[in-house]
């Protein structure tokens, strides 16, 4: 179905106000489970936009706001593209952990989805952002738990085609 453009700037405020909540919550809430439970019902939220704001995908991207940036991983999540695994890969070296885990996951769907196509190019990127997660965060964190998953899948992936 076609969307219009009022349904698509309807959206985009709609974002911008998920944006700007999931920067409240960050900024004024103590880490913990609580905040990152209102963290991901913004985040659920971001996702169900998705396909409407996608074509916003590359001004998120690019966004100095952390919650913009999520809004872009939340868009890959959805709707995976071979041409923003490396950003995504970057996004769990440079950003919080809560950013970092998300888009771990929307790695791990890009494997998922697109790995039968592209398994050596996911699997050098992979790779790399595990060895650098290993060395800053260590082993133990949920994103390099998501990220040996996607290796492990690109592994299995690799060896049926």
């Amino acid at each position: 179905q076609h969307t219009t453009e009022a349904e698509k700037l309807a959206s985009w405020q709609q974002l911008q106000l998920l944006v700007q909540e999931y920067e409240n919550i960050r900024s004024s809430m103590d880490p913990g489970d609580a905040r990152t439970r209102k963290m991901e019902i913004v985040f659920s939220k971001m996702r169900s936009l998705a396909i409407t704001v996608h074509p916003l995908l590359g001004i998120l991207i690019k966004s100095a706001f952390p919650g913009e940036r999520l809004a872009a991983i939340a868009i890959l999540e959805v709707l995976p593209n071979i041409d923003y695994v490396n950003w995504l890969a970057e996004s769990l070296r440079v950003e919080k952990p809560f950013v970092g885990y998300h888009a771990a996951i929307a790695l791990l769907t890009a494997v998922r989805t697109l790995g039968k196509e592209s398994v050596n190019e996911l699997k050098s990127i992979i790779a790399t952002a595990k060895q650098e997660l290993q060395n800053s965060s260590g082993d133990q964190t949920d994103r390099y738990k998501i990220i040996t998953e996607a290796e492990n899948e690109l592994i299995q992936l690799a060896n049926t085609s």
